[in-house]
């Protein structure tokens, strides 16, 4: 099964329209404006506390801000129920005339007398129960066992009210919950109150008016769901047990965290079109750049699903021009940055610094009740992100070994406690509706399971079916080793993994582990040519592939480390040449490959090792692709701007051997432009000396000869383009070859089968088509061989010999024969002769190519036409001799 290199598919719900991207869901991209916290009426009095004198209490300014706030609410209760008659002050006094010091049964008695007037107040009971509530409240027979009575009775209509609407809740939700269990803790309202119970009775009943409150009104979002079952389905407990269940349930239900993320859209929105002000708009008036941020800001709520909320600004409107020449750019840094992975970085760094000071807590606690408490703290931390049943269930937050072990035995973090965090956010986002299912990959394994995390591919992790949790690296290693099949999908996000920690330095060792395992799992046929290419190719956000990272943040050592590894992959035949040079053309964001990101990161040591490394791996590659060639200039670019003299010579020397193997036109590289119109030549001439810029121009100028030499091969012989790149690629091979061998023999079809590394028949086929080149070539050795010797019929008579005898085996045409004698004429040997006026040898080969051309046309005559036509030219008394040693040899 092929491996597949692309980001997972979202084969999510209709909810995911097409702009909700990276992961995120329509949810995470509604706006929240407000918390969903639901209030009950909450009087805010200070009430005396118990042993107080009430005398004293009443005069002090609490005290009288106690009867103020009373008083105010009676008055209030007055208007509500239209019962002007009723005496506030004398109901006032009544409460307070008969008690001197403050003991517990007066305090209750106060805080039923308020609960009164707030339940009194609130809609989930009936208007008539709530009426005949103050009514009793004002009667002058009401005394506090009465009062007690009214607050109870109230309370317990409340409850069942409560309830009615939780399990109404429940029920369209398709929850499960216990009505004995519901019915036990609607029934603990009927006992009279006490200690244990104190705390339900007059705080708990106002968490529990809440808590139903946003059930009954719909305003529980999905993502919380899950707070508000557990609490129902752990109803049945003690007093104090309830209670901190509705406690808990209050603190987690008001945390809002969908609020969190708008705000969190809204700043990365400002940090992004502040960017784009800054880079762009460099003379602006600066003090328009908050209009213009909330123009594109506000433009976007409008028209895209941004989860962006638009900004009330009157000057913006002033600002939409250039708003809308930011719009592209904007949208795009917006979706590049907007991720799960940053956004659960921050989620991260803000729960670890929670997480430390609550272990400092936990070292300082002396008791096990206030470290319980601690933890519990701990605790809604997490869950007001979403529930995960899994992740603190498979490892823990503390160093057992240091907690249970050690001699200091103190709390202290996992070590892998960042990992368990994005192990656990990315649950209960993924849970709570933000986060598309894809974004854990969960994946079977026969001796266990591996939890991938898309965003987050460093933390992913194995669990052996014996309960060891260990990282996703260690895991496949062991695996490999035991000869188990690593599934694709595990491999990918390995190779994820990777590219995120080179983000961090030293990372010499990961990555020699690395390499090592990538090819154990080639070596046992886990991975094939086209998933290492993906996995090579695979882009790490905008930093680029792994080798861009690695030169980015790595050392010189790991940058060998990575080449030399590529060169073990040809080796292996992992990989073709072809290949590493398209990875090596990989480009990042910024539009920078490894040799380029080489040039600019690392020394002129390092620079040269590559170029001389890149050298042995083109050999005789063509480099005709627009992304090779793109990467050669840009790394002359780079050089050029950022190395010494050494490196600069080093890569024109590379591009002079890439030019005479025919492997690269120069000519295409000269027109390259960067964003700011910059050549190579300009960038030479600007940052290195003048031999620099002459050794380039006379690169140029070869560039230019060779091009002009191909066309006119291409025209004069009928090559291809490919053909004639060849012929001149090994011209210079064929040459030294010909120098070795007798002087009329030529060259073999084997021997140009090993020069030019061809195949028995594109040998042959080559040999065919350029006959009259190797014919020409073997003029030059000749003519080169010959041109010290002062016997000017030396050279003729090895040109004929050749011609007449050695070459054979082309079979040339009287024409071809007649093309070479004239080449021959125009040889240095031939032209030596006289400076001024046409060499007697010149004008011997030119005589001989006129009468071949002549006997062309006299096709009736059968003999043996050298013969006849060299015997027919008239010669001088030395040309007789010379006819008579080749007429010999002809015969």
């Amino acid at each position: 099964m092929p491996l597949s290199t692309s980001p997972p598919s979202t084969a999510s719900s209709s909810a995911s329209a097409d702009f909700y991207f990276n992961g995120f869901t329509k949810t995470f991209f509604e706006i929240h404006t407000e918390t969903i916290q639901e209030k009950a009426v909450n009087i805010a009095i200070p009430f005396p506390k118990k042993n107080d004198n009430l005398i004293v209490f009443l005069k002090s300014a609490e005290g009288l801000q106690f009867k103020e706030a009373l008083i105010a609410v009676l008055k209030k209760i007055k208007i509500i129920f239209n019962k002007p008659s009723f005496d506030e002050n004398q109901l006032f006094e009544k409460l307070v005339n008969d008690q001197i010091t403050v003991d517990q049964a007066y305090l209750d008695c106060l805080h039923f007398f308020v609960g009164i007037l707030e339940l009194a107040q609130d809609e989930m009971i009936a208007e008539d129960q709530r009426k005949k509530s103050i009514e009793d409240l004002f009667d002058e027979k009401s005394d506090r066992t009465s009062i007690k009575n009214n607050y109870f009775n109230l309370m317990k209509l409340l409850v069942k009210h409560a309830v009615d609407a939780l399990k109404t809740w429940a029920d369209k939700r398709k929850i499960s919950y216990s009505d004995d269990a519901l019915s036990y803790f609607m029934r603990t309202f009927s006992n009279s109150i006490c200690e244990r119970n104190r705390d339900l009775f007059i705080t708990g009943i106002k968490l529990l008016r809440n808590i139903a409150s946003l059930a009954e009104n719909n305003k529980i979002p999905s993502a919380k769901e899950f707070i508000v079952t557990s609490l129902l389905q752990n109803i049945d407990v003690c007093d104090p047990g309830v209670y901190t269940h509705l406690q808990d349930t209050q603190l987690q239900l008001s945390i809002d965290i969908a609020t969190e993320f708008t705000s969190y859209r809204r700043a990365l929105a400002e940090d992004i079109a502040n960017e784009i002000l800054f880079k762009r708009y460099p003379y602006r008036d600066k003090c328009w750049d908050v209009h213009v941020v909330n123009a594109v800001i506000s433009y976007n709520a409008k028209t895209l699903s941004l989860g962006l909320l638009s900004v009330a600004d009157t000057y913006s409107g002033s600002c939409s021009r250039r708003a809308s020449e930011m719009q592209e750019a904007f949208i795009a840094e917006f979706k590049k940055k907007l991720t799960p992975r940053n956004l659960i970085d921050i989620i991260v760094d803000k729960l670890l610094a929670s997480l430390h000071d609550y272990i400092e807590s936990l070292n300082k606690a002396t008791s096990g009740e206030a470290r319980e408490e601690i933890k519990k703290n701990m605790s809604i931390l997490f869950d007001s992100y979403g529930e995960d049943k899994k992740t603190f269930c498979e490892r823990s937050l503390f160093d057992n070994t240091v907690l249970e072990k050690s001699e200091y035995k103190k709390y202290v973090l996992s070590s892998d406690v960042r990992d368990m965090l994005v192990a656990t956010l990315t649950r209960r986002l993924i849970n709570s509706g933000y986060l598309e299912e894809t974004e854990i990959e969960t994946v079977e394994h026969e001796k266990g399971v591996f939890y991938c995390f898309i965003p987050f591919p460093e933390s992913s992790f194995f669990i052996s079916k014996s309960n060891e949790v260990n990282g996703l690296f260690d895991s496949v290693s062991v695996l490999v080793k035991e000869d188990s099949i690593i599934p694709p999908v595990v491999i990918i996000i390995l190779a994820g993994g990777l590219l995120a920690k080179l983000a961090l330095p030293h990372q010499e060792t990961t990555v020699e582990s690395y390499f090592s395992l990538l090819v154990k799992l080639i070596e046992k046929h886990q991975l094939g040519k086209k998933d290492l290419l993906g996995i090579l190719t695979l882009q790490n956000g905008g930093e680029g592939t792994l080798g861009t990272m690695i030169a980015l943040h790595q050392n010189a050592e790991t940058i060998i480390s990575y080449l030399f590894w590529l060169d073990q992959l040809i080796e292996i035949d992992a990989l073709e040449k072809e290949n590493v040079l398209e990875i090596l053309a990989e480009r990042n964001q910024n539009g920078m490959a490894l040799g380029p990101m080489i040039a600019l990161r690392q020394n002129a040591e390092m620079t040269i090792n590559y170029l001389s490394w890149l050298s042995q791996l083109i050999g005789t590659q063509t480099i005709e692709k627009k992304n090779l060639l793109e990467m050669l200039w840009g790394l002359g670019m780079m050089i050029a701007r950022n190395q010494n003299a050494e490196a600069t010579i080093t890569y024109l020397s590379l591009l002079k051997k890439l030019v005479e193997a025919q492997s690269l036109d120069l000519l295409e590289i000269r027109t390259q432009r960067n964003s700011n119109g910059e050549s190579l030549y300009y960038m030479i001439g600007r940052y290195q000396n003048t031999d620099m810029e002459l050794q380039y121009d006379a690169l140029i100028s070869r560039a230019e000869e060779l091009k002009s030499e191909r066309n006119k091969i291409q025209k004069e012989q009928g090559l291809s383009l490919q053909e004639a790149k060849l012929w001149l690629r090994y011209k210079r091979a064929f040459q030294e070859q010909l120098s070795k061998i007798k002087d009329s023999t030529p060259l073999s079809c084997d021997d140009i089968c090993r020069v030019a590394e061809l195949s028995e028949d594109q040998a042959n086929e080559f040999d065919q088509k350029t006959k009259l080149l190797q014919g020409m070539l073997k003029i030059d050795v000749l003519s080169a061989a010959c041109l010290e010797s002062e016997s000017k019929f030396e050279f003729r008579n090895k040109i004929i010999s050749f011609l007449e005898d050695g070459a054979d085996r082309y079979h040339y045409r009287i024409s071809e024969k007649a093309s070479l004698y004239e080449y021959a004429a125009q040889s240095r040997r031939a032209s030596s002769e006289s400076i001024f006026f046409e060499s007697e040898t010149t004008r011997f080969f030119k005589k001989i190519a006129q009468k071949d051309r002549e006997s062309e046309k006299q096709t009736s005559q059968q003999q043996p036409y050298t013969a006849s036509i060299i015997e027919s030219i008239p010669l001088t008394h030395e040309d007789a001799k010379l006819r008579t040693g080749i007429a010999f040899r002809l015969r």
